[in-house]
């Protein structure tokens, strides 16, 4: 029976086999899966999809680097509805019952998530509008599909062990893009998001033999500090800014941590994109689980339909 269930969800999800495994097989599942869904490959093309380059090309994730600060007043002069998803969770947090807000097992607390929203909602129109697409799809090499929003509150009270709190690369795709949102102003002391950029967190894999077990996973920034004596260079970016800025990232290359203990809490929008060749989807993708928003129908636009999931 063991051995039964093990070649079933193998057949249904086969890139949970090689998820959590070193760079090389990471990046062999995920070709193979792009070559042999080779429809979807093609509608999600991004030559298909975005044939010239609409918006600033100093606003693109680089490939070495995997991660890319967008200020505030950038999103407003790319007609970014910014000023209404700030305003509709600061409005939120109000009325957030306040024991909820220390209630964590890992050091974020999440006080919406992706079941609350609906095509209104304004942090829905935010992730899926064509600015924010185009930056991730030219990264990506194809449009995306929405897989997570939530409204993320760090007490930053507490050091957690085997959290997100220590280094570590996500496990979803083999590249992908979070974007966090910052509602509130994020300073050293707000328990930021610390960012090792792509091609020096590649080499950390290599010299560590890093995989992503659960024994594995983390690392620990005496590790880190233990390479830097060796001359490795390594530089750690602490991504502060202000409410309003957004900073995308590809948490599956670039080591990270973020929610460390702190003197005030942070509160962000988080969202999540990934490619229907990524580990934790069906291998039939289109009836997945990890697709929250592929029964919405906001309206007939194709692109939107994708980023949502919608069986296009």
């Amino acid at each position: 029976m063991i051995f039964y269930n093990k070649i079933k969800i193998f057949l249904k999800r086969p890139g949970q086999y090689f998820r959590y495994k070193k760079k090389l097989l990471r990046g062999l599942y995920f070709h193979l899966s792009k070559l042999v869904h080779f429809k979807t490959s093609s509608s999600r093309h991004l030559k298909s999809n975005f044939p010239k380059l609409t918006t600033d090309k100093f606003d693109l994730i680089l490939k070495n680097e995997g991660y890319k600060s967008i200020s505030y007043t950038k999103l407003i002069k790319n007609k970014v509805n910014i000023n209404e998803v700030l305003k509709t969770i600061k409005y939120d947090l109000k009325n957030i019952n306040p024991n909820k807000l220390n209630n964590t097992d890992d050091g974020i607390i999440s006080l919406k998530t992706s079941k609350d929203f609906n095509c209104q909602s304004p942090e829905l129109k935010f992730v899926t509008n064509k600015y924010l697409i185009e930056i991730v799809s030219r990264y990506l090499k194809c449009v995306p599909i929405l897989t997570n929003l939530s409204i993320w509150y760090s007490p930053n009270n507490k050091l957690f062990e085997d959290s997100s709190q220590k280094y570590h690369l996500d496990h979803e795709d083999y590249k992908q893009v979070k974007g966090f949102l910052f509602i509130e102003d994020i300073d050293i002391n707000t328990g930021p998001l610390t960012v090792i950029n792509a091609s020096q967190s590649s080499n950390i894999q290599k010299l560590l033999n890093y995989d992503m077990t659960k024994s594995n996973k983390r690392v620990d920034d005496k590790i880190i500090k233990s390479l830097k004596e060796k001359n490795i260079i390594i530089n750690e970016n602490i991504m502060t800014g202000k409410s309003g800025d957004l900073l995308l990232c590809d948490t599956s290359s670039c080591f990270h941590f973020g929610s460390r203990l702190g003197k005030n809490p942070r509160v962000i929008l988080a969202f999540q994109y990934i490619t229907p060749f990524g580990f934790s989807m069906d291998w039939d993708w289109k009836n997945s689980e990890k697709l929250p928003f592929k029964d919405y129908k906001c309206d007939s636009n194709s692109l939107l339909g994708k980023v949502l999931g919608n069986k296009i």
